[in-house]
């Protein structure tokens, strides 16, 4: 809907939509792989940050050469998200209570998947466009980064036993 709001075709935002479902694939496998090099936190905050710079472009400056490098850009880094999210849990608290850990983060995460619509429809209707939900999504990614600061470091591996 921003992309359209925005002027683009409809035939330019199914391609956009495309192209971020795309490089959200890519993002999965690269990520993925970066995490086995810098550990999962570090490429949890690298992607969030990456998020935010691009869900700012397209805010700040939402032009058709802005938009196309934007889009599949943010897919790229918001692709790896269930990835490192998952592994952040393991690195940073073992596999021993991870249900129970991974069932908390999946009730804690229900309430921006419920309010986000909300919030962001409220946006549109109240100012004509998705800027200022894009401006407050890429500050949740800020702090999602610095809380990051704070989780503990990945857990060194011991030998089998």
């Amino acid at each position: 809907a921003h992309l359209e709001i925005e002027g683009l075709p409809d035939g330019a935002v199914l391609t956009a939509v495309a192209l971020l479902a795309t490089f959200g694939m890519a993002g999965k496998l690269l990520f993925g792989y970066v995490a086995e090099r810098i550990t999962a936190r570090r490429a949890l905050m690298l992607t969030l940050t990456g998020q935010c710079v691009f869900i700012l472009a397209m805010a700040v400056e939402p032009s058709r050469p802005v938009i196309w490098v934007s889009v599949p850009m943010y897919g790229l880094f918001m692709g790896s998200y269930g990835v490192l999210s998952t592994l952040v849990m393991q690195e940073a608290y073992g596999i021993r209570f991870f249900g129970s850990i991974s069932g908390l983060a999946g009730m804690a995460s229900v309430v921006s998947l419920i309010s986000g619509p909300l919030v962001a429809g409220a946006s549109a209707d109240g100012t004509g466009g998705y800027g200022l939900a894009f401006v407050g999504i890429a500050a949740m990614f800020v702090v999602a980064v610095v809380a990051l600061t704070q989780v503990p470091g990945a857990r060194p591996r011991t030998a089998a036993r």
